[in-house]
């Protein structure tokens, strides 16, 4: 019986289009990022390019990438099941007519998850043909945004489409079937009567995963995270749930929104808009293809923002010298340092520490680790040594940092130190050991066995200047800028500005590498349930126009049902967003949602608005010329 279906589907060739086309999308992103990911934890670089002695760049790409594999995923089950069961539904009176011939439900079910299945396999068939270029646009991306290293060869491997094609049919399979299932118990009436019953918004299977979610997110509010380092997996665990939940819970919460947001458009447009209020509160699985994507994508941006902001920011670190010169070479002349307004002038350096790591591998070469210290006082540090310690004492890591130390007994085992680390974010660090800075460290005298060796460079220098009470700084800057050029000479102020412009366009680029992928998926799905939409709506057309409304009132109304929907996504989204906030305030005492994470959800929603509202204006306008040549 798996044939039985087949003339239903052909009937509606565009609505599996659009099932085929998300699939295929979902499974290039997918097999691009695999590649991607295989290329950067392998070291496969094209020939004659060298690899690299540090492999940050690589470990950065490799966790961007994860995290991507992981919400690509998770966006594209969500949206592909979502698709489905809009579609499906949309089937039922064709559905019970196969019942009413006899078919049992189980049959149904079977075969339309047969068929499902075979539109899957055609999208991750072409999805898998796209991986190719999606891998190489990928690592274009995650190279001009910093996260991977230039050079890495994204030819896919031979069995690489192969686990991508699994993951594509497991998509599929899992979207399908609950919908199948549901489909297979569609009364058979229906085909008589002609009218689809209204059905359980809220399935058992949607009640326990919010269940679930509910509980989950009550146990995550009572974890202390004690390391900022876990802070931002395990923040961007809590969003995951937070979203979920609130997806399942959508065909509570959406219709009780609407009432609350359309009352008083179905009072002052008594014809469509009450038509659109309405349509928003029973239209469930249309609705849900609509808002989904726009809630998963504005949540998990808003969310993803507010935290590597977060973890980018640190309370009271903000410069507020005078003036700051910037330069790469010595510090400034004694004769600069001593000019008229000038009253005191702090040397800054920027270190470069370089750790030599011994592999687990004895055939492996020893690699190379650098990291980055600043803010190091270049006049008390003129002694300095390098003291080994672990971060958060218990952690396990060592590491060797320079600090500033005229004698060892300043530094007693055990001592702790405040160090501000490559992302400016303090650490709390443990004295394990000190040793003399000498050009490779005795590897007995470090605590972790892998660390063989490590020195400091030094590779960029800032003067901080503080002025006197009566001192023009204005005129102190320009005669700074004079006398140093090429260095740039800044207020505090404005190298504060600078520094939290660069946090906020490392974490747009974080949030765009990472969710890339979903971004697409969800643009590709608002479009085509757009124009799917209004083809569910072709009905409704009908008796709309016998009743005497005009074509710009039926497009005015499902423009409207549209931005209903768009703007109960856009606040389940910021609620998510103001849970994330609640918790890193919990977590570390304070947090940040920063101007680029409301920015970026203003443009999400922005873009969101004008793909959903174009498809279903141009969807029911193309809709409502077909009724008019029949």
């Amino acid at each position: 019986m798996t044939g039985l279906g087949r003339p239903l589907f052909r009937a509606h060739a565009r609505a599996n289009l659009v099932l085929a086309v998300l699939i295929a999308v979902a499974t290039a992103l997918m097999a691009g990022s695999f590649t991607v990911l295989i290329a950067a934890g392998t070291d496969r670089y094209l020939p004659g390019v060298p690899v690299p002695a540090d492999d940050m760049l690589s470990e950065g790409a490799m966790s961007v990438l994860g995290w991507t594999l992981a919400l690509t995923l998770f966006t594209a089950t969500s949206l592909v099941s979502s698709m489905t069961a809009f579609t499906i539904d949309a089937r039922l009176p064709e559905i019970a007519r196969l019942r009413l011939t006899g078919a049992t439900g189980r049959q149904v079910s079977r075969s339309i998850v047969t068929e499902v299945m075979g539109i899957g396999l055609l999208g991750s068939l072409a999805g898998c043909l796209l991986g190719w270029p999606a891998g190489a646009v990928i690592n274009a991306l995650l190279v001009r945004t910093e996260f991977a290293p230039a050079g890495l060869d994204v030819t896919p491997l031979p069995w690489s489409p192969a686990v991508v094609l699994g993951l594509g049919l497991v998509i599929t399979f899992f979207g399908a079937r609950p919908a199948a299932r549901r489909a297979g118990r569609t009364d058979p009436l229906v085909a008589v009567t002609d009218v689809v019953p209204a059905r359980r918004a809220m399935t058992a299977t949607r009640w326990v995963v919010a269940v679930l979610g509910a509980g989950g997110l009550a146990a995550l509010s009572t974890v202390r995270v004690t390391s900022t380092d876990d802070v931002f997996g395990f923040s961007l665990l809590t969003s995951l749930v937070s979203v979920t939940t609130l997806a399942c819970l959508a065909p509570v919460l959406v219709p009780t929104v609407t009432r609350l947001l359309g009352a008083p458009l179905a009072r002052w447009w008594p014809g469509p808009g009450l038509l659109a209020v309405e349509h928003t509160r029973y239209a469930v699985r249309r609705t849900a293809a609509l808002a989904l994507p726009v809630l998963l994508i504005t949540a998990l941006s808003g969310g993803l923002l507010t935290i590597v902001g977060t973890a980018n920011g640190t309370p009271g670190t903000d410069s507020r010298a005078d003036l700051v010169v910037l330069s790469a070479g010595a510090p400034l002349p004694a004769d600069i340092a001593a000019g008229e307004g000038i009253a005191a002038v702090t040397e800054l350096s920027v270190l470069a520490v370089t750790a030599v790591l011994d592999q687990t591998d004895p055939d492996d070469a020893p690699e190379e680790e650098t990291w980055y210290l600043g803010a190091i006082d270049v006049a008390a540090a003129a002694d300095q040594d390098l003291v080994t310690t672990t971060q958060r004492a218990g952690d396990g890591d060592a590491a060797a940092y320079p600090v500033a130390s005229t004698d060892p007994g300043v530094l007693p085992l055990g001592a702790t130190l405040a160090v501000v680390t490559p992302q400016d974010t303090p650490v709390v660090l443990t004295v394990t050991s000190v040793v003399d800075a000498d050009p490779v460290l005795p590897a007995e005298l470090l605590i972790d066995p892998d660390l063989v060796g490590a020195w400091a460079t030094q590779v960029d220098t800032a003067s901080v200047i503080t002025l006197t009470g009566t001192a023009d700084g204005d005129a102190v800057r320009d005669r700074l800028a004079a006398a140093t050029a090429p260095a740039e000479v800044l207020t505090g102020t404005a190298l504060a500005e600078r520094q939290a412009a660069a946090a906020d366009r490392q974490s747009r680029n974080a949030v765009i590498a990472i969710l890339g992928g979903g971004i697409a998926m969800a643009a590709c799905s608002i479009v085509l349930g757009g124009l799917s939409g209004a083809a569910d709506r072709r009905r409704e057309f009908g008796g709309l126009i016998r009743s005497g409304a005009t074509d710009r009132q039926i497009v005015g109304s499902a423009v409207v049902e549209t931005v209903l929907v768009l703007v109960v996504a856009a606040l389940l989204a910021v609620a998510d967003v103001a849970w994330v906030t609640w918790r890193l305030d919990v977590l570390l005492s304070w947090a940040e949602a920063p101007r680029v994470a409301v920015g970026t959800m203003a443009m999400a929603l922005g873009a969101a608005a004008v793909l959903a509202v174009a498809a279903t204006a141009g969807g029911t306008v193309w809709q409502l010329r077909r009724l008019s040549r029949q």
